[in-house]
């Protein structure tokens, strides 16, 4: 295994602008100095509560939005290094795109109504290679059948189409460009349960066929648990706990880590009640809380938590941002 992408000190802030000529009044930290790093090969979930931050990485990193600071860099290509005022040109750009796509959330709003399956499809085929108009059909064909359609559907349009098979399109636009990386933006959100778990083993199908990379964005504990190989753990922006997904679900060492957990439904006592919850109101991203960010929630605060917090290493693979995990994990577990 080695490293097909690299995020390091990632930051995306959004001016705040008031007043008729509307003057800069501060700044939205939507995400603030995050460093993630992927391997070949592995699933990496994002989860957070909404708002954290998660899907504006996913954004940045595929430059659909510009990075406020911060580096990335893909399969050994620097995407953009802010402090050194780079940035890959149009024409690198669009090589790297091929290897990186991305998978919406929203299956309804993801699909051009005006454009047939086969236009979809076929759609950035036409842009990065030079094949035929019936070898870009045949293509087509092929990734409906890799994600569980018929060829008959080359000629529908979205409308036509329920939720899951929607995705299952969008998969399949997603797979077009024979990428390697794939931006998972909690693509079973919007769809049914019993829906959810078909897209998901579809995914780990073609995961191992076409031996992809996920990033897979989530709010779902259940399914980040059952899907990733590693976790990142955001709150307002930063991330609070890296982990292995099996050591992360046994053995969570930071207060909010622990706190999501039990604030997952408690279906294996057979009553479908939150064993717990989590107190008070996110602080707002525009005037953080100084020092460890969810210190206005945890009940173990303590004067040392209104100093920063930076990921220290707390085990083997795994990371963790507050200075007293270890003081009081027994009690907290």
């Amino acid at each position: 295994m080695n490293t097909i992408l690299r995020i390091e000190k990632l930051k995306k802030h959004y001016p705040i602008q008031k007043g008729i000529f509307s003057k800069k009044s501060g700044v939205v930290k939507a995400v603030d100095g995050v460093s993630i790093e992927i391997q070949r090969g592995q699933t990496v979930g994002l989860v957070g509560e909404s708002g954290c931050g998660k899907s504006t990485i996913g954004k940045t990193l595929l430059s659909l939005q510009p990075a406020t600071a911060g580096r990335a860099e893909f399969d050994g290509e620097v995407l953009f290094d802010i402090e050194k005022n780079y940035k890959a040109s149009q024409q690198r750009l669009m090589a790297v795109r091929k290897k990186m796509q991305v998978i919406f959330q929203d299956p309804y709003a993801c699909l051009d109504p005006r454009m047939s399956v086969e236009s979809i499809l076929t759609e950035g085929i036409r842009k990065h290679f030079h094949y035929t108009r019936t070898q870009r059909r045949e293509i087509a064909a092929q990734l409906l059948h890799n994600c569980g359609l018929s060829e008959e559907s080359l000629q529908k349009y979205p409308h036509q189409f329920s939720g899951g098979q929607r995705q299952r399109i969008g998969i399949a636009r997603a797979l077009s460009l024979q990428p390697e990386f794939i931006v998972c933006d909690e693509p079973t959100a919007a769809l049914d349960v019993s829906i959810q778990s078909q897209i998901l083993n579809l995914m780990l199908e073609l995961k191992k066929e076409f031996s992809l990379s996920y990033l897979f964005i989530s709010h779902d504990l259940q399914i980040v648990r059952h899907f990733c190989d590693e976790i990142y753990v955001m709150y307002l922006g930063r991330v609070v706990e890296r982990a292995q997904a099996k050591s992360l679900f046994t053995h969570p060492l930071h207060p909010y880590t622990k706190a999501l957990l039990k604030s997952m439904p408690d279906f294996e006592s057979g009553k479908s009640k939150i064993r717990a919850a989590i107190h008070g109101e996110i602080p707002s991203p525009s005037s953080p809380p100084k020092g460890c960010l969810f210190h206005t929630r945890c009940p173990y605060i303590e004067p040392n938590c209104l100093q920063t917090q930076e990921l220290e290493i707390a085990g083997e693979g795994h990371w963790v941002a507050c200075h007293k995990y270890h003081t009081f994990n027994e009690v907290v577990s």
